[in-house]
């Protein structure tokens, strides 16, 4: 991304011929994420600069080279460590996607999880900045570019990531913040409730929390919320507006929708839906 000091600049759209993949490309001084997860993987590559990031409990620094390496579920945040800022691209890659990209390949055959967030790998950070800029650059060959995105992809797992149980995605693998987990997925856009969480899980409503919050590092309403964001991103995605967006995904008002939206993926609901590229 070009080098544009003393501002906050991000554009996050749509992955051509990729409909499931998204991505981001950045430049920040003095944005900051709040802690937040994904489904998705989170990969990426620092171009410039320098990112002060939160991984679970651990502050890391992500200078230029640097590939990000984020699992599902895994709590991060970030901002600039110096006044100059930094820019970074990445993707947002689900699993489903990886299986299906990764078919007839070993890597296909489990869930795979990074042991850490960030990984010195020049050759091929180089090489996976180079995919996402083609997949950005307008007249790119598709082909050329969707080759050497999945390539690198391929590449980067196979070098760096391991299989995991099937509920590692899911720290500490509790059966009771498994339930609580998919019980937030599946009812995110309506009213839950503290007495609603503690029944499904069957413990008392102060063990729910204390369970909940050790195993994915985020406490259940922001937990919430955060499912309300990408609830509100896919119904923008199948052409809601912002507004309609927002009461679709159980928030109180667009605004409040707004705040969250920027505050987890750097755009705005309104700049999203306007860069958002069909395949």
């Amino acid at each position: 991304m070009t080098r544009t000091t003393g501002t906050n600049v991000a554009r996050l759209w749509t992955a051509p011929g990729f409909a499931d993949v998204r991505l981001l490309a950045a430049s920040f001084t003095s944005y900051a994420y709040e802690p937040h997860v994904h489904d998705e993987y989170v990969l990426g590559v620092v171009e410039w600069g320098v990112q002060r990031f939160l991984h679970r409990d651990d502050t890391r620094f992500a200078s230029a080279g640097t590939l990000y390496t984020i699992n599902p579920g895994d709590v991060h945040a970030g901002r600039a460590e110096m006044e100059s800022g930094y820019a970074y691209r990445a993707a947002y890659v689900s699993a489903d996607f990886l299986r299906e990209a990764f078919a007839g390949h070993p890597l296909a055959d489990a869930p795979l999880l990074f042991a850490a967030p960030d990984v010195r790998d020049l050759e091929l950070a180089g090489r996976f900045d180079r995919a996402l800029t083609l997949l950005e650059a307008p007249g790119s060959d598709l082909l050329a570019a969707q080759s050497a995105f999945i390539l690198t992809l391929r590449d980067l797992f196979a070098r760096h990531a391991r299989a995991a149980a099937a509920d590692g995605l899911i720290r500490g693998g509790a059966a009771q913040a498994g339930r609580l987990v998919e019980y937030l997925r599946t009812h995110a856009a309506e009213g839950v409730s503290l007495d609603d969480l503690a029944a499904v899980a069957g413990l008392s409503k102060y063990h729910a929390l204390r369970v909940f919050k050790a195993a994915t590092g985020l406490s259940p309403h922001a937990y919430l919320v955060q499912r309300r964001v990408e609830l509100a991103r896919r119904a923008m995605e199948d052409g809601a507006t912002p507004a309609e967006a927002a009461l679709a995904s159980g928030f109180a008002d667009q605004s409040h929708m707004t705040r969250r939206f920027k505050a987890m993926h750097g755009v705005t609901p309104g700049a999203y839906r306007r860069q958002i590229v069909r395949p």
